[in-house]
């Protein structure tokens, strides 16, 4: 189906138009191109279908990612992982046990988020997995875990 669309390679962002080929006109091609240009029009992120957010993890994917990350009162450790990678398979059911351990842990959340079905805004993930805490507060700069994964580390860590 035809569609406008446009990138910021740069910044790995993409943009889709909500309007269907066989409605537009000029008024609105120059309406979207103005939009993307002043960045008020929101990028397209590929996204597989929403799972609920309960759980001991939560299962996080591309339409729900940035809102889910803007709650203030929570602190959010997230593994960005390949279900084909020999690394984020090796790292998971330790990743599992950490979910477990602070499941009633009020404060912090332990979630997933499968980077070959999803798309995040931005050109930051580069390797599988990437593990990143985003902390109370503001989550516009995040901590990217580099210790050891293993359990018992990665627990001490987010104590």
């Amino acid at each position: 189906l035809p569609m406008l669309a446009a990138l910021r390679p740069s910044e790995h962002l993409r943009y889709r138009s909500q309007m269907t080929m066989d409605r537009l006109d000029e008024d609105y091609i120059m309406r979207w191109v103005s939009a993307v240009a002043e960045r008020t029009e929101q990028p397209w992120v590929r996204s597989a279908e929403a799972f609920a957010l309960t759980g001991p993890m939560i299962e996080l994917v591309g339409t729900n990612h940035d809102e889910f990350l803007k709650d203030e009162s929570k602190e959010v450790f997230v593994d960005y992982y390949a279900p084909w990678c020999s690394h984020c398979r090796t790292l998971e059911p330790t990743y599992e046990q950490l979910a477990l351990y602070f499941q009633y842990d009020t404060d912090l959340v332990i979630a997933r988020f499968d980077a070959t079905k999803n798309d995040v805004v931005g050109d930051w993930l580069k390797a599988y997995p990437t593990l990143r805490f985003y902390p109370l507060g503001d989550k516009s700069e995040p901590i990217d875990y580099k210790g050891a994964r293993d359990f018992e580390t990665m627990k001490k860590w987010l104590m």
